[in-house]
């Protein structure tokens, strides 16, 4: 009998102690240190895969190279109406005509609702020279008209194709032309021109549009203007023979 009655108590003894544990469990609540939670989150994100790395530790794709439009070369003589068929975006247009002079040479850019853009050349003696073309915000030209007695050329290219200003520097020209200032950044510039007593403008255009008016007038002009630091482009509108020099801080 005292062989048997072991065997039966035994179990029973391991069931009284497995129920004094799991009560023993229930009351007592372990709250995880600080040192815990943060090992526990480290340990979960170095288990995860490589693949779900965060998207900033991404590398970025490769830039979209967008070709230039192919440069628009266009001839003719007397007046005449082109629709273009370029890209929205800025440009240059070098003109050419009314090589006898004394006549009429005009050029005038519309958009595509037929509204008027801007009237590029107006002169009654011979001409050549370059505007920008579609420099202000939603401005895209479609259609342009010519009025002119013999023959004529326009070219429209890209910004590109501008006459480089190396800053500081110095350069001469003259007429109509539009520069690209590569380099230092601009500070000062020291223009002179317009002997003749015309009309004589110089603008700056700065990559956010910002546009400058450094010089306006009819009289000749000798004088230094600040330039914006971000200035990138001058529009120079001229006839006759300028020099323009910029210094950087």
């Amino acid at each position: 009998m005292k062989k048997r009655y072991t065997l039966i108590m035994a179990p029973m003894a391991a069931m009284i102690l497995i129920a004094s544990v799991a009560v023993a469990c229930t009351q007592i609540v372990v709250t995880p240190s600080v040192d815990a939670i943060q090992t526990s989150i480290a340990q979960t994100l170095s288990a995860q895969p490589t693949n779900t790395l965060p998207p900033s530790a991404t590398p970025p794709p490769p830039p979209t190279v967008t070709p230039e439009p192919a440069p628009i070369h266009l001839s003719g003589s007397g007046d005449d109406v082109i629709n273009l068929d370029r890209p929205a975006g800025a440009a240059l247009m070098h003109v050419s005509g009314n090589a006898a002079g004394g006549h009429l040479l005009a050029v005038t850019a519309y958009g595509a609702n037929g509204e008027l853009i801007d009237m590029l050349v107006n002169t009654n003696d011979p001409y050549e020279g370059i505007h920008p073309l579609d420099f202000y915000q939603d401005q895209h030209t479609t259609r342009l008209e010519v009025k002119a007695t013999g023959e004529w050329t326009i070219d429209i290219t890209s910004l590109n194709e501008g006459q480089r200003f190396e800053v500081p520097g110095e350069t001469v020209g003259s007429g109509d032309n539009v520069l690209i200032l590569a380099g230092k950044p601009p500070d000062v510039a020291t223009i002179e021109g317009n002997e003749a007593g015309k009309e004589f403008s110089v603008t700056s255009f700065a990559p956010t549009v910002t546009v400058k008016q450094l010089v306006k007038t009819t009289q000749p002009y000798n004088g230094k203007v600040l330039l914006d630091p971000q200035a990138k482009i001058l529009v120079i509108n001229a006839q006759g023979p300028w020099k323009i020099n910029i210094t950087t801080k």
